[in-house]
Order: structure tokens, then sequence, then C-alpha cells
């Protein structure tokens, strides 16, 4: 009874840190806007630094549903940008596309900027402490069987 338990525990657990990777409605046949498709482009210019992909993330903007509300000009500057290999003139222009100001532009920064407090930090000790004790069940289960 106690193994089963565990397992729907762990499966209920495994489902809810995998649910994310099936939000991504633009692979599942879902519809991005132009704004999103702007944005993923500059991650992955800030993140893997991958021009081919983010070239394909502007020229699916351009088609998106919303890009009237894009500054298309600069999209196309943002491409002829990315031809010549200048990664950062062309995430300046797409923040400019979505009608941001470069200097100030959150997507500009994708940093992470976590300042936990003591209750977060406590909820996260907590959280591996239950791990633990998940995983020393487990086990016990495991091996009365």
């Amino acid at each position: 009874m106690r193994y089963r338990f565990v397992l729907v525990l762990a499966g209920l657990m495994l489902g809810l840190w995998v649910a994310p990777v099936f939000g991504h409605a633009a692979d599942e046949g879902g519809v991005a806007n132009a704004a999103t498709e702007v944005k993923q482009a500059i991650a992955f210019l800030e993140g893997t630094k991958d021009i081919e992909a983010a070239e394909m993330k502007i020229k699916d903007a351009m088609n998106a549903e919303g890009s009237e509300d894009l500054n298309k000009d600069k999209l196309n500057q943002a491409l002829g940008t990315l031809k010549k290999q200048d990664v950062e003139t062309a995430k300046k222009l797409l923040a400019e596309s979505l009608g941001k100001d470069p200097q100030t532009a959150e997507e500009l920064t994708l940093r992470s900027s976590y300042t936990g407090s003591a209750l977060n930090n406590g909820l996260l000790l907590a959280a591996c402490v239950l791990i633990l004790i998940g995983g020393t069940v487990v086990f016990k289960v495991k091996a009365s069987h």
C-alpha cells in the first residue's frame, strides 16, 4: 500500500515538474503572437547565440498574429545585422521593434536574479528535506520487499 502511495506521489511530482514543457503552444500547432516570437529571437541570441534560430523566429514574427504592432523596419534591420554576425546590434533592434528602449528592456537582460528571502530559503530547505525523507521511505519499502 505504501509502495503504491509513494509511486503515485512520485508520478504526480514528476508530472508537475514536466508540465511546463507542454505549454509551448507554437510547437504543438498553437499560434504564438508576433511579440512572443521576437522575445524568443532575443532569448536565442542572449542564451545560445543561435543566429539561425533567431532569424527563423524573426521571420515567423513578421507573419504572426499581431505583427502589425511591431516595427517591421527594425525587424528587417535586425535580420540584416544578423547576416553580418552583429548580435548585439540585432538584439537592440529587436527590442526597438517591440517599442522598448534598448537601455531598459528587460528582454535584453536574461540573467538570473534570485534574491531569496528567509521564507523562500526556508521553504527551499524544507523541500530538500522532504525529498530526502521520500527517498529514504522508498529505499526502506524496497528493502522490506
